[in-house]
This record gives C-alpha cells, sequence and structure tokens, in this order.
C-alpha cells in the first residue's frame, strides 16, 4: 500500500495527509475491507465507525469469506 506520506517535505505531507484521498491499493476496489478502511480515515470524525462497529464488521467479513488455504505446521 502507497503511504499518504509518500512526498518531499513535511509540509506536503501534512498537506497531502488533511487534504488528498487515501491510496489504498492494496486492498480490493469494491470489497467490504476497501469500504471499511475508507471509512475509518474520513476527514470528519463523526463519519467514522466506532471500534466496536470495526470489529463486528470485520467479523463478519472473515466469517463470509471462503477458507484460505491450509498452512503446514513448522
Amino acid at each position: 500500500m502507497r503511504s499518504n506520506l509518500d512526498a518531499s517535505t513535511v509540509l506536503a505531507i501534512i498537506h497531502r495527509g488533511t487534504n488528498g484521498e487515501p491510496v489504498l491499493t492494496d486492498i480490493a476496489d469494491g470489497s467490504p475491507l476497501h469500504a471499511l478502511v475508507r471509512r475509518c480515515l474520513a476527514k470528519d470524525p463523526t463519519g467514522r465507525p466506532t471500534a466496536s462497529e470495526v470489529l463486528r464488521r470485520l467479523a463478519a467479513t472473515a466469517l463470509a469469506a471462503p477458507p484460505g488455504p491450509a498452512v503446514a505446521p513448522s
């Protein structure tokens, strides 16, 4: 994931963080996780989910996802 901190000066970093949109390149666009992360990064704090809502949505997303490949014990 490219950071919002990719800028050449401290002022550019602050400007990008406060005015720019987050760059979420490693999260599938349109996925439930993408939508949740975007809400968590809302500039207006009233638009952000509560911690319990984040946990509830992450649990629901994990339960709805197909199981991943088995990992061999080490």
